[in-house]
Formats: structure tokens, sequence, C-alpha cells
């Protein structure tokens, strides 16, 4: 009963559609009550195209001019992809979230789930025969002669979104245990290829930014020790990784130049390192690229003279009045969307604990405090106040803040000046 059910609303679908591009079209069901959301991906940004709740009573339908790859994410944290190519029109069936998919009128997602089964099966059975020493054991050699016959089948498939998705896992997988600067140069180049030659597929799904992530992670796989280097010199082997990732990050502003803004490259590779609480590389980074930012350094004016408002600190447990703070401060301005201004504030911090001045900071959010914001205060040696009011902003500025932006208050919270990069706040 229920698969006439989804014949009759594809049906439906088909005949009613309103005029113009025909769109994508989906029906999901489920033989128990789940709860879920579809991503879909624009380069560097993940965004929700459907959200549900459904039961084995229910359906919900997705009707879309959104191509590529989805993630279906259910809201137990189990992750699945699902292929949306051109004139899709087919069902997603549920059973459990520990339980992929299954699809009816989708050979392309068929093909998908069916090819990555096959082929983990062949690596497990290497992977336990290497735990074994077998290495020439006859189960080996088939299985790797199964792999090959598999990857013989995903070049010749006629699924252009699925083999590209593939190669890039495969890609992905295979890119670790980098040792000389050679193999690294190496490794990076065929990347930059692998990407261009795929970008358009890859900008649609969540394999842009793991290839990113790894690339920028096989730095931390290269010895300190290399033949340019004396053993021990950690400081010139620390110098020439830093100069290898900006290297690195420049070959992205290539690669991507076409598709993606300079400062947006910029931005997501400083992104890498701070999301691991890797601050020092993030701030080596962007003071590499100051005039790629795009940053407006006009001194903005505020709306009257700041008020006697509340801040916390990062536990929440202690709650002050900027009265109470009679003595130089810095009010940070930041945005859980610009990762650049959350590093220059932490930057910031850093750099006065290094010339021991004793300043506070007052981080300043133009949006409602999260814990976004809160762990700022976990990635330096001292301690932050956060402004617990998203309307702060409204109040005091009578133009849009460009950030990052710092405000350099006196003891009498009077205004001595406002900059946007932290090393020209006191020059």
């Amino acid at each position: 009963m229920k698969a006439s059910i989804i014949g009759i609303l594809l049906f439906l679908f088909n005949s009613y559609c309103c005029s113009g591009a025909e769109k994508n079209k989906v029906v999901v069901q489920s033989s128990i009550s789940v709860e879920f959301v579809l991503l879909g991906y624009d380069v560097f940004n993940s965004f929700i195209i459907k959200q549900a709740v459904i039961d084995s009573s229910s359906l919900t339908e997705l009707s879309t001019d959104y191509t590529g790859l989805v993630l279906l994410v259910f809201s137990t944290g189990q992750q699945y992809p699902i292929i949306i190519s051109e004139a899709s029109n087919f069902s997603i069936n549920l059973k459990h979230p520990n339980i992929p998919p299954s699809f009816e009128n989708s050979p392309e997602n068929e093909f998908l789930y069916a090819w990555q089964k096959a082929y983990k099966q062949q690596e497990r059975v290497i992977t336990e025969a290497k735990q074994k020493m077998l290495k020439d054991d006859s189960s080996v050699v088939n299985a790797k002669k199964k792999q090959e016959e598999l990857l013989n089948s995903l070049n010749t498939s006629k699924f252009e979104y699925t083999k590209a998705i593939i190669k890039a896992k495969l890609f992905k997988e295979r890119s670790s245990g980098i040792k000389t600067l050679e193999e690294l140069n190496t490794k990076k180049a065929e990347y930059h290829q692998f990407v261009k030659e795929n970008l358009e597929i890859l900008a649609h799904s969540d394999m842009l930014n793991k290839l990113l992530q790894q690339y920028f992670m096989m730095h931390e796989y290269l010895s300190y020790y290399t033949k340019d280097i004396n053993p021990g010199d950690f400081k010139a082997a620390k110098d020439l990784s830093n100069s290898s990732i900006i290297t690195g990050v420049d070959g992205w502003i290539d690669v991507l130049k076409d598709k993606v803004p300079k400062n947006k490259v910029i931005e997501f590779c400083a992104k890498l390192y701070y999301d691991r609480s890797m601050v020092t590389m993030a701030t080596h980074i962007f003071d590499n690229y100051r005039d790629g930012i795009n940053i407006n350094q006009t001194n903005w004016s505020l709306k009257e003279q700041l008020l006697d408002f509340e801040f916390v600190n990062a536990q929440q447990s202690i709650q002050l009045k900027l009265s109470q703070l009679q003595t130089i401060k810095i009010l940070a301005i930041v945005s859980s969307n610009s990762v650049f201004s959350k590093v220059e504030a932490i930057a910031l911090a850093r750099d006065l604990i290094a010339n021991k001045l004793a300043i506070p900071i007052i981080i300043a959010p133009i949006e409602k405090l999260t814990e976004s914001h809160l762990i700022m205060d976990k990635m330096f040696t001292g301690n932050f106040y956060f402004i617990n009011d998203q309307e702060w902003g409204k109040k005091y500025f009578s133009k849009k803040v460009k950030l990052p932006q710092f405000i350099l208050l006196d003891s009498n919270n009077e205004i001595i000046k406002i900059r946007n990069y932290r090393d020209v706040l006191f020059n």
C-alpha cells in the first residue's frame, strides 16, 4: 500500500510541477519514527535543504533545484551520503539510523552504496591479513584483484557524481604517511590537480572541505628532520613548515580563484586550524594575507557614549558592570561567522600577556552569545569577559561593523581609539 502511495505522489509531482525548469523530486519514508535533516553544500558552506520528523504513517517530500551530494543526518548523529543528480525522481527508504538507507528508482545511489560495501569488504580482508602477517596469503591476492575490478567498474561508470565522490574519498584515505618534502610537494600537486578536474562536482559536496582539511594535515606528517635541516634545529624546521603551509594557501587561492573569492579561501584555511585550537597557525595565515582579507579600516562612529553595560566571565559565574573596571580596557567586536575576528582577539590577548600588559579584554559578539564565543577563553592562558546582550551592537553603532574591530577605552570608559587590527591598536 505504501509503495503505491509513493508512486502516486511521484506521479503528481511530475504532472503538476510548476512551469519552468524541472525540479528534482525526492520522497522520504521510514518504518520507524525518525528526525533528520538533509544538508546541501555550496563550496565551503552547508545549508539545510529539508528538515523533517516522520514515522511509518507519514512521508516527506522534497522538490529542489539542488544537484550534488546531500548528507542525510539523523538527530542521533548517523550520517549517510545521497546523490541528487539532474532530473532525479526517486524515494529514500529508512529503516533505522544505524542502517544505511535504501532507494527506489535511483540506480546511482544503489551503485554508490553497493560499490562502497563491496570495496570495504575487500579492505577488511586485506587489513585482517596484515594484522596476521599474511602478506602473500591467497585471500589478500584475491581481495586486491577484486578491488582492481571494482576500480575498473568505477572508471567506466556513467554516474559522474558518484565517480568523483568515491575517488575523492579514496584519494583522501591514501594521503597519509608523508615523510619527506619531496613526497609532500608531490602529493600537494596531486591534490590541486584532482580538485581542479572535479571542482564543479566537489563544490556541491562535503568532500571539498574534507580534502582541504586532509591537505593541511599532511604537513603534520612531515618529520622535522629533513636533509636540508640540521637534526635538532626545531626553529628552522618550524619555519620551513610554516612557509610550506602559506605556500599551500597560495595554491588553493589559485586553484579556486574562478569559483571562490580570495578572502573566503584564506578564512577557510585559517578556520581549519582554529577549529582544532591551533590559533598560532591560524594567526600566521591571517598575518600573511592582510591585504587579501578585505577589511575596511574606517573608524566607525558610535551613536552615543558607552553606557554602563554588564558582562560575564566564560563560566558565567562572575557578572560585572563596565564602571567596575576602572582601568584601560579593550572591547573586541567578534562574530561566530568571522574566524578572523576571533583569531585576532585571541592573538591580541596573547600579545598583551607576552608584553606583560594586564589589560582586560571584553568580547562583544554581534549575535547571541554562544559556546562558539565562550570557547575562545580556553585558547590562551588568561581570561576574557563576554557581553551577553544580542542587541548591544544595534544600540551603539550607527553603521554596519566591519570585523575585526577593537575599541580601546580609558579608565573612565571614554574611547581612546578604534582599530581593525590588533597590531595597530597601540600605535
